[in-house]
């Protein structure tokens, strides 16, 4: 077991609305670049990536599938070796990521063909969104014996705006398919996250009442900052929150300040996992980044 023991219990406190104290901490990405870049090596295996997860302090592990766009239909291939390795030997709270339909597609057909097919209802788009339900589900089981406490479903339906296509479109054809993801997870004893980047306000009712557990990316570029989810602090947890003018404001200490009274304000240190929004790349201050975990870590046990 890693030293990061406590982990798993403080990250599923939080989610359960409990006493997470410190706060958590974890990143959507932590990319194998960065890593070789903090170590100075040429390639990443399964000690260097622990060992960089626990210089950093994370407590949530991601972990993505491997898509395969070779055949007629896109299929999920589970790595279930690098999987059992994290759920066997470290003690993170393990996250596996997979591709809303909305994501799969627009990789699938390409932004604009997609977009098309969305407007006109075609009955193309609809066998689709049921085919990505059932290869989910089917992963979605497949972690689960290995181990794994939560998906994440990534759909990356909203931009700096709102959402891509109007609210109701959204509703009418994906809602039902995150729902059944949503009822599988549960089943399988996984906790349900929702992921996209943008402005997603407009239905964060849905998100909520589907029965995702937590969002991930609150990002202030576009125009949705921890104060629009103010009022949903109790109902879901809530993730992200740190960019890169967060990381150059900390280097004050008014700034570092000004962060901490932001979250609570918000979330008072509850139902919060601290991240950024986009994960951790090269060229990030990684550095500093830490000193805004342990700044927020200390504040959340004061």
């Amino acid at each position: 077991m890693s030293d990061n023991h406590a982990s798993k219990r403080i990250v599923a406190d939080t989610i359960a609305g409990k006493s997470g104290i410190p706060v958590p901490k974890g990143e959507l990405v932590l990319d194998d670049d960065a890593i070789k870049e903090h170590f100075k090596v040429s390639s990443v295996d399964f000690d260097t990536k622990n060992a960089y997860a626990l210089d950093l302090g994370v407590d949530i592990i991601v972990l993505p599938p491997v898509y395969d766009f070779s055949e007629a239909f896109p299929s999920i291939k589970i790595p279930q070796d690098e999987i059992s390795q994290w759920t066997n030997m470290t003690g993170f709270f393990n996250f596996s990521i997979l591709d809303g339909a909305f994501e799969l597609g627009i990789r699938y057909y390409g932004f604009e063909k997609f977009l098309s097919m969305i407007l006109k209802k075609s009955d193309e788009t609809k066998d689709f969104i049921k085919r990505v339900s059932k290869i989910n589900i089917e992963a979605l089981s497949a972690i689960s014996d290995l181990g794994i406490d939560g998906a994440i479903i990534a759909d990356d339906i909203a931009y700096q705006g709102g959402l891509i296509i109007r609210p109701p479109l959204f509703k009418d054809l994906f809602l039902s398919s995150l729902e059944h993801q949503v009822e599988h997870a549960h089943k399988n004893n996984l906790v349900p996250f929702f992921h996209s980047d943008g402005n997603y306000v407009s239905i964060i009712d849905e998100i909520v009442d589907a029965g995702f557990k937590g969002i991930h990316c609150i990002d202030q570029v576009c125009k949705i900052d921890l104060s629009c989810l103010k009022d949903y602090a109790d109902k879901i947890c809530l993730w992200g929150h740190l960019d890169v003018n967060h990381i150059e404001k900390s280097k004050t200490d008014d700034g570092m300040k000004l962060i901490a009274d932001e979250i609570r304000k918000t979330t008072n240190f509850r139902g919060f996992i601290l991240g950024t929004n986009s994960g951790i790349f090269p060229g990030m201050d990684v550095m500093q980044l830490k000193k805004i975990y342990d700044y927020i870590a200390k504040e959340s046990e004061r």
